[in-house]
């Protein structure tokens, strides 16, 4: 269900405080003679926030949904009365209270047998949206009055406003502060993926010795090596070349190359060559520059699927 156009109904209110937009209500300093108040201590930290918006600070409020009103619901609203992003969580997590709300199937059950087994409640149609102890995080640019536009939306919903508390965030480094919080990928015995701020160390890994190194730069390309899919996949690779039936590969193709950690794998393993084929060429450029920091630009090629006959090989 989605919100009602919030921006749009309100969007011409002007008082002498704050200005309502699709931005959320904004404070400001009092015009000389409007009449209005001086500014508070609160609407001062507001205002120095403000300063600093175009370096990246931010609000940032934290709030627990309204029990009354779904997260998805809850999250519209927020977005539609100017919020930047909305995060949501389970409140419970971590502890005996935690809800999990997706459902893994057990190896040989199929999906008509997990249903049989859930509750009603869990079926399509029937899924619980989000966590009943729903926690929030939500951005908001540095000017907004966040107690004001918690108001609007929650009229809107026809709810009480939750109780929030708001941290002003400076600006930061944020690109060097996800850089240190992404550690190396390592697979066990088969492959370890660094990346550019990555120093390769010399030493034992996990299992002993350290398996061979891909360096990878994925910039907006799919393929860091923590995806599930992608692991499977390189595992698989890797019992094929390492003494399986496609020992001595002559060549691969990785369709769906994203940043190329598939078939550079293979290449470590043994493969003589490999074929990636993307059909978006940002990532075709991402993989051709992970080849070349490699040493391994001789024996990779990046084509879009038009052009893949002309290089395939099957082994």
């Amino acid at each position: 269900m989605l919100a009602p156009p919030l921006c749009v109904l309100l969007a011409s209110v002007v008082s002498g405080r704050a200005t309502i937009s699709r931005l959320g209500v904004r404070s400001r300093p009092p015009i000389a003679g409007d009449g209005g108040p001086a500014p508070t201590s609160e609407n001062a930290v507001l205002a120095e926030g403000a300063a600093e918006a175009e370096d990246g600070a931010m609000l940032l409020v934290r709030m627990q949904c309204p029990a009354s009103v779904d997260g998805h619901y809850w999250s519209e609203l927020l977005v539609d009365a100017g919020a930047l992003f909305v995060s949501l969580s389970d409140g419970g997590r971590g502890t005996d209270a935690e809800q999990p709300i997706y459902h893994a199937h057990p190896p040989g059950e199929s999906s008509a047998q997990l249903l049989e087994r859930l509750p009603a409640e869990t079926t399509p149609g029937h899924l619980t949206p989000v966590w009943s102890n729903t926690q929030l995080e939500v951005g908001f640019a540095p000017d907004v009055d966040v107690e004001a536009t918690l108001l609007l939306a929650a009229a809107v919903a026809g709810e009480t406003p939750p109780r929030f508390e708001v941290e002003l965030l400076g600006a930061r480094d944020w690109v060097s502060q996800v850089q240190s919080d992404w550690a190396p990928v390592e697979l066990a015995g088969c492959l370890r993926i660094l990346f550019p701020w990555h120093a390769d160390s010399a030493g034992e890994g996990s299992g002993g010795a350290l398996p061979p190194a891909l360096q990878l730069q994925p910039g907006m390309a799919f393929g860091t090596g923590e995806h599930a899919t992608t692991q499977l996949c390189v595992r698989g690779v890797h019992s094929l070349l390492a003494g399986g039936r496609l020992a001595g590969c002559d060549a691969m193709l990785d369709f769906g190359s994203g940043s190329g950690v598939v078939a550079f794998a293979a290449l470590l393993f043994g493969c003589r060559r490999a074929v990636g084929v993307e059909i978006d060429p940002y990532a075709l450029k991402v993989s051709r520059a992970n080849a070349a920091d490699n040493g391994m630009a001789d024996r990779f090629v990046a084509v879009l699927p038009a052009e893949e006959a002309a290089h395939t090989v099957l082994a």
